[in-house]
């Protein structure tokens, strides 16, 4: 699983492009690939380090690992179904 940051408005990036030429040759070496819309994660990150202590919101790639979390549970809840 791969997140696709797109914009707002759904159309891909230039970020986006390059995480899909990444995931091509994944695939093309016979990875399987599944490639998850990774829109507003930052924001769900956000909400869930709001009433963490400052010092944690403030800690380098926190918010990035709290998107990806985000991201992870959103691909398990759709695959579990």
């Amino acid at each position: 699983m791969v997140g696709l940051p797109l914009r707002t408005d759904g159309r891909p990036s230039a970020q986006a492009e390059r995480v899909q030429a990444l995931v091509e040759a994944m695939r093309g070496r016979g990875l399987q690939i599944e490639l998850l819309d990774e829109r507003y994660t930052t924001k769900l990150g956000q909400n869930r380090l709001k009433h963490a202590p400052k010092r944690i919101r403030q800690e380098k790639g926190k918010l990035d690992e709290a998107a990806a979390i985000a991201l992870l549970e959103s691909y398990l809840a759709r695959v579990g179904q």
